[in-house]
């Protein structure tokens, strides 16, 4: 399967609704969760970090086989969390809070979303 073929089934299930493996500020650490849509599932640990500029982060998922691939324009005004996976075709843009030990929010891609 080529990366195309998987960063499209990625964007397809969307939602993130995840718990960090320790409390951290903010979406900063490891999250361990799944993504979600019209009932399908997909597992996956996704890794935010604070830089220089700001806020990076980036997601993996063993059921696709994939490692670190990187978010953009990862944005944090607390609680809001936001960010963009920009695939070949299309862009997935979600947008949640942080609440203790839950991300979760809703997503868009084109004329898709979900929660």
């Amino acid at each position: 399967m080529n990366f195309r073929v998987l960063l499209g089934q990625v964007c397809f299930l969307g939602l993130l609704t995840a718990l960090p493996l320790a409390a951290q500020p903010g979406p900063v650490g490891t999250w361990i969760g799944r993504w979600e849509r019209d009932g399908s599932r997909l597992e996956v640990e996704v890794v935010f970090a604070r830089t220089d500029a700001g806020y990076a982060g980036a997601f993996s998922s063993r059921q696709l086989r994939v490692v670190a691939i990187p978010f953009r324009e990862v944005r944090f005004e607390g609680p809001t969390v936001s960010w963009n996976l920009v695939g070949d075709a299309t862009t997935t843009a979600f947008e949640g809070t942080v609440q203790g030990d839950t991300l979760e929010g809703r997503f868009h891609e084109g004329d898709a979303g979900g929660t």
